[in-house]
């Protein structure tokens, strides 16, 4: 006579936004209690259970006012990048802060990394007129203007 035991185990997972798992399941919040089954190669149950940890980003942006945009996510731990939407997504060196603010026209998109995941904003458009610029362009309008 031969007795064999189970066996268990525990199946650590970190994850982006949804995970699917050994029993065909989607899940997309973070799970300690999911168990399966299965047959060892003795024949005996071999129990697993997931441990599951699920991180879900929020890329979405705030505009502030003309030259203001900020990060919603605001959770412990975010690392942020703001990035030049005109320029293939470059990184704007030194902008990691969960608020950008630009005196230069363009599009820009923050994004947004935690634990090993990341997700990027849709692109929001800064068109700053300010200053001397500001007023040499309405300047140079009411001209063209008069000549019409």
């Amino acid at each position: 006579l031969t007795i064999t035991s189970s066996s268990f185990g525990i199946d650590i997972i970190e994850a982006c936004d949804s995970y699917t798992w050994i029993d065909g399941n989607t899940y997309t919040t973070s799970n300690n209690t999911a168990t399966y089954t299965l047959v060892s190669s003795l024949g005996c149950d071999s129990i697993v259970t997931l441990d599951l940890t699920i991180t879900s980003l929020n890329a979405s942006v705030i505009v502030i006012n003309d030259t203001t945009l900020q990060s919603q996510s605001v959770s412990s731990g975010v690392v942020y990048q703001w990035v030049d939407c005109n320029d293939n997504y470059a990184p704007i060196l030194g902008e990691t802060n969960a608020t950008f603010t630009t005196q230069t026209p363009g599009n820009y998109a923050v994004e947004i990394s935690l634990n090993n995941c990341s997700a990027i904003s849709d692109c929001y458009t800064i068109a700053v007129i300010s200053g001397v610029e500001g007023l040499n362009s309405k300047l140079i309008t009411k001209k063209l203007m008069i000549f019409l």
